[in-house]
């Protein structure tokens, strides 16, 4: 029996495994059919079993509407009881792909695939073992699986290797690419380049449609878009040449990703609507359905977004209602945008539980055709929801950490901004300071990449940060039993007692109040007889003389006359100190009278407790000597902004 072309089964068999090999799937797909349906209706059970085999493609579950996949399952389960008896190892072949079809439309199990595999190792085929293992490893792209996985990879390129065919090989070198962008390693881009030279010298053309993707993947991740957009159309018009069935959609995800980084997803809002309603997705691809929630959040139709997360039914069972797959990253990166922008607390609490075991890899999807950055950064945006905002930072830092691992340059400047958004929100001096380094780093790459609706809200950003009024961090003063403990923000400082920090704590605690220096002293203090300056003192004011004028005649030898004037005009202030402390035989001047050396008193605690305070808390002690005031009368004048201080005299009693 022949079909219209005069061709009988085996020849169209043959024919067919030619194009496969030739990666010209959508023709090689069509012959099998042709094969497959000629040699049924002859009665040739093993020629039909053969081109079933071929007309499932090289991926799992490529006949995915209903209307192809119930009758295609039916007719591998038929064939596999049929010809069990003639040809053993072509029945194993059918069961490994019947069982590599079940688990990926969620109607089987791994543990069914595994012992499939072993069904088909037991007759030391390496080609049908090859094809297992093939179809196994598109089972484990999803980040539950990554063990097995690697087990698997090495296991097929081997397998691959022995069989030497190019178009076994090159399925080898494209899963060691993919393989590598999942895991975030950075020498990804060495895998990809041997893959796409090895599919291009070889001519196989589906993959070098599959390097193409992977390249495109690469160009984004590198932020240069204009070269990705270009290369997205010519990737769509080879894919779809030959013949592959996911062509439009991945190219939708790219394009997806390219409006995303430039700020311009909302303009794809009804294609991802549409894509989530396509009949070849199936349930267990929920990608797009979360990216329409995610969108439709973004966009402020809060309702339509919380609709689309229950289609999604991200957090309905375990793992969380998402079977591990390739996209499932994906579809929790895509559920997380949408409960960021809802405020979602609760479900925030879930995904950061689901997420964290996955901290440290990129967001992948589907086989490396997209990239989203660092796993932390949606980690960082689950953390923000729930209003803990140094778990937030810690986890944007560590997203830029590792998109700079990951090459990916163009999610970094996205990260770097809303890192700055959070750190500006918590209007400290140090933050809001980092805050505008961090919007100035991706306002830069931003305009260089083509970030065309997110550079002018960041622009907008950084100018509200000039003009902000910055509270510095409120400061405790706690009295202990053997003085007293100075925190504020990140800076702490030991105070072991004295007149000084008892001195500095009475000021902090009434601030504008102008207090007389005999009372700061107090009855208890006596320095009728005291020198101005104290032999340790004066040694220490002579050696900074000394310093200052080796200082100063560097800075002339230097040229550098700006910091040589500084230089004098300190050394004439501490000359005029010196002057007025010392007598002209070098000794010391004492206290004129109780007004007096109790100002000169308060003077020299002061400047002992900010030295003690300074060793461990420099920014603290700065911010003191300028905002205390000391004379006959003393005073603590912050200026507006600066921190508020609680003072604490109480020790507790001991036990």
């Amino acid at each position: 029996m022949v079909d219209g072309s005069g061709r009988n089964p085996d020849e169209l068999l043959s024919a067919a495994i030619e194009a496969e090999q030739r990666g010209r799937v959508g023709e090689a797909y069509r012959t099998f059919e042709r094969a497959y349906e000629v040699a049924a209706a002859a009665g040739d059970d093993l020629v039909a079993a053969r081109a079933l085999l071929g007309y499932g493609g090289m991926w799992a579950n490529e006949r995915r509407a209903t209307d192809e996949y119930v009758p295609y399952q039916a007719h591998l389960h038929e064939l596999k009881v049929r010809v069990a008896d003639r040809d053993p190892l072509l029945s194993a072949r059918l069961g490994a792909r019947a069982a590599a079809d079940a688990c990926y439309a969620e109607r089987g199990s791994i543990a069914d695939m595994r012992v499939a595999i072993e069904q088909v190792r037991s007759f030391g085929e390496p080609y049908a073992l090859w094809e297992a293992l093939s179809l196994h490893h598109h089972l484990l792209i999803g980040p539950h699986d990554a063990a097995e996985r690697e087990q698997t990879r090495k296991e097929l390129v081997t397998v691959a290797a022995n069989i030497g065919v190019p178009w076994c090989v090159a399925t080898g070198l494209m899963w060691s690419a993919i393989d590598a962008v999942l895991r975030g390693d950075p020498d990804a881009v060495n895998d990809i380049e041997q893959f796409r030279r090895y599919s291009t010298e070889h001519d196989v053309a589906n993959f070098v449609y599959q390097a193409g993707m992977l390249d495109v993947m690469l160009t984004l991740r590198a932020g240069r878009f204009d070269e990705a957009a270009t290369a997205m159309e010519q990737m769509l018009v080879l894919g779809t040449s030959v013949g592959e069935n996911d062509a439009l959609a991945l190219y939708s995800g790219q394009l997806l990703t390219l409006r995303w980084l430039q700020g311009r997803a909302g303009e794809l809002l009804d294609l991802a609507r549409e894509l989530s309603n396509s009949p070849t997705m199936h349930r267990s691809n929920r990608v797009y359905p979360a990216v329409a929630a995610g969108l439709a959040a973004m966009a402020g139709d809060y309702d339509d977004a919380r609709v689309g997360l229950a289609r999604v039914g991200a957090f309905d069972g375990e793992p969380f209602g998402l079977i591990p797959s390739s996209t499932w990253l994906l579809t929790m990166y895509a559920v997380v945008e949408a409960i960021y922008s809802l405020g979602d607390v609760e479900h925030a609490v879930q995904a950061y539980r689901a997420l964290e075991p996955f901290s440290d890899l990129p967001i992948i999807g589907s086989i490396g055709v997209v990239c989203f950055g660092s796993v932390h950064r949606s980690l960082a945006l689950c953390a923000h929801t729930v209003g803990d905002v140094h778990a937030a930072v810690k986890h944007f830092e560590r997203a830029i950490d590792d998109d700079l691992r990951f090459g990916n340059l163009a999610v970094l400047a996205v990260t770097r901004a809303e890192l700055a958004r959070e750190l500006g929100a918590r209007n400290e001096a140090d933050d809001v300071a980092r805050a505008r380094e961090l919007y100035a780093h991706a306002i830069a790459e931003g305009t260089e990449f083509g970030m065309s609706e997110r550079v002018p809200l960041w622009q907008t950003e950084l100018e509200r940060l000039a003009q902000q009024v910055v509270h510095d961090a409120d400061g405790r003063c706690v009295a202990t039993r053997d003085g007293w403990e100075i925190t504020r923000g990140r800076e702490h400082a030991s105070v072991p007692a004295g007149v000084g920090i008892n001195v500095l704590a009475t000021l902090l605690a009434n601030p504008g109040v102008e207090i007389s220096a005999d009372r700061l002293v107090g009855a208890a203090e006596d320095h009728a007889n005291d020198p101005l300056l104290d032999p340790a003192a004066r040694r220490a004011l002579q050696r900074r003389v000394q310093d200052l004028r080796a200082d100063a005649a560097a800075a002339e030898a230097a040229g550098d006359g700006r910091r040589a004037e500084r230089t004098r005009e300190e050394l004439e202030r501490l000359a005029d100190e010196l002057s007025r402390s010392l007598r002209p035989d070098g000794t010391s001047r004492t206290f004129a009278g109780s007004q007096e050396r109790a100002r000169t008193s308060v003077q020299k605690a002061i400047r002992r407790a900010l030295r003690a305070v300074e060793d461990s808390a420099p920014g603290v002690a700065a911010e003191l000597r300028r905002d205390v005031r000391t004379g006959s009368y003393c005073v603590y004048e912050p200026r507006p902004g600066a921190a508020s201080w609680s003072v604490e005299r109480a020790v507790p009693s001991p036990g």
